[in-house]
């Protein structure tokens, strides 16, 4: 009987155990480390989560955000604008509707370097929610809901980081998304004026350690706070405008930024963390009052008209549901209420 009880304990333990260090894509989301136990849900130790004040729009889709860091490992924030991540470092986020679970992606940093550093991959869940499977191709209304899953390839538009090679051509990065220091600074809390979208969906799970700015910081997480103990970083600007540049920042900059899919179209929504005041952003000065390229309804289009909606690109994209027009083009077939209320109130401020 005691050999029995034996073999059955080694059996669990071997069950929930997992090797972090992993470098290629597990084929079920129980060997990404994320949970001790997947069936039961429980996470495995030194997992935190963290929200972004600013989040991306999907759809009404609520969300888990997981991390995870090798024990002794500093992010390089030398560059306040672009961090980056230790080996071994490993993110999740989990997408819900109607109290199911529907995806969870991952990332993981595997090595050094700028070219396949990264793995990454999608995992979609199960109907009885024991297990979630790697899937390449995407899946169309998951679970029965309006949500779709990109494909692996599709991936590429939100974390690609296309960068130029001094000997000629270019090469690709993945990026993180929604985790930085204007990102970590607080929670955010949405102007009550524009947020009368209620979800009904509450996020399914919050019960690792929270991870914020301040806890970086204090911890010596990060290589270099730049005074982010005594000064936390923020958006200049009037309420209104924070979060309309935050919405933008979040919403926007991953394709229409300096090493995005559609830098070559001049726009540039990341945030700068070395300019205080709207007028030297990048996302003011490549956008305000300058005429659209490519999205034209009519002569006086602009991709910032200021006080003018109906002439400003910025607001329409996101106003629009229209395939093909809308923006973001990949996550999203229907118009984020709060994103459209706070950027027309941004264009009517300025």
């Amino acid at each position: 009987m005691k050999k029995f009880i034996l073999v059955l304990l080694i059996l669990y333990f071997k069950a929930i155990a997992c090797d972090f260090n992993f470098d290629t894509l597990p084929l079920h989301l129980s060997k990404t480390c994320l949970y001790k136990n997947i069936q039961s849900k429980q996470l495995n130790s030194r997992i935190f989560t963290f929200t972004p004040q600013f989040e991306l729009w999907t759809d009404g889709a609520r969300k888990n955000r997981w991390l995870y860091f090798p024990q002794g490992s500093v992010i390089n924030t030398d560059d306040a604008n672009n961090w980056v991540f230790p080996v071994g470092t490993m993110f999740w986020k989990e997408f819900s509707k109607k109290g199911l679970r529907l995806e969870t992606r991952f990332l993981k940093k595997i090595k050094t370097g700028k070219v396949g550093s990264w793995i990454f991959g999608t995992y979609l869940w199960n109907e009885a929610e024991t297990e979630a499977k790697l899937i390449e191709f995407g899946q169309s209304s998951a679970r029965g809901t309006n949500h779709d899953i990109p494909a692996m390839s599709e991936c590429q538009w939100c974390h690609g980081k296309y960068l130029k090679n001094p000997d000629g051509g270019w090469f690709k990065d993945i990026r993180v998304q929604g985790f930085d220091a204007i990102q970590l600074a607080k929670d955010g809390s949405k102007l009550p004026e524009c947020n009368t979208y209620k979800n009904p969906n509450p996020a399914l799970q919050n019960s690792a350690l929270k991870l914020n700015l301040d806890y970086l910081v204090v911890n010596s997480l990060v290589s270099n706070s730049h005074n982010w103990r005594e000064v936390k970083p923020l958006m200049p600007g009037s309420e209104i405008e924070k979060e309309a540049l935050g919405y933008l920042h979040a919403n926007c900059s991953s394709c229409h930024g300096e090493t995005g899919q559609a830098q070559g179209l001049g726009i540039d929504f990341k945030h700068d963390l070395s300019k205080s005041s709207i007028t030297r952003l990048p996302s003011y000065l490549t956008t305000f009052k300058i005429p659209t390229r490519m999205y034209r309804r009519s002569a006086n289009m602009m991709r910032l008209a200021p006080q003018d909606i109906q002439n400003s690109a910025l607001w329409l994209r996101v106003e629009t549901e229209t395939p093909g027009e809308m923006m973001p083009k990949i996550g999203r077939k229907s118009r984020d209420p709060y994103g459209v209320c706070i950027l027309k109130k941004y264009v009517e401020e300025l």
